[in-house]
């Protein structure tokens, strides 16, 4: 990841006021809980979605990956398929 909200193809909304060190919303100085979900509607992998959520803040926070392309293809349809077949979404971030 390379600053707030990482690299590649997601939508988040949130700034440094909400996120990040002494933040309002999510303080990284203090444990906070990272929820990952893998919606599917009509049967398709539609992406991933992160949930950040503090005590303290009603809300939490989101980032969604709602699309990728991998060699020129729709990579989260083909996912689809696989997903199907058993494979299990991991979500890992190191520091």
């Amino acid at each position: 990841a390379s600053g707030y909200g990482g690299t590649g193809p997601h939508a988040q909304t949130w700034t440094r006021a909400e996120y990040g060190p002494g933040a309002n919303c999510v303080d990284t100085n203090l444990p906070f809980e990272v929820r990952a979900h893998f919606p599917v509607a009509e049967g398709r992998f539609q992406g991933m979605m992160v949930d950040l959520v503090q005590d303290g803040c009603e809300q939490g926070l989101t980032a969604t990956v709602g699309w990728y392309h991998f060699l020129g293809q729709d990579a989260l349809h083909k996912m689809t398929k696989s997903l199907r077949d058993g494979m299990v979404p991991i979500v890992s971030y190191w520091a």
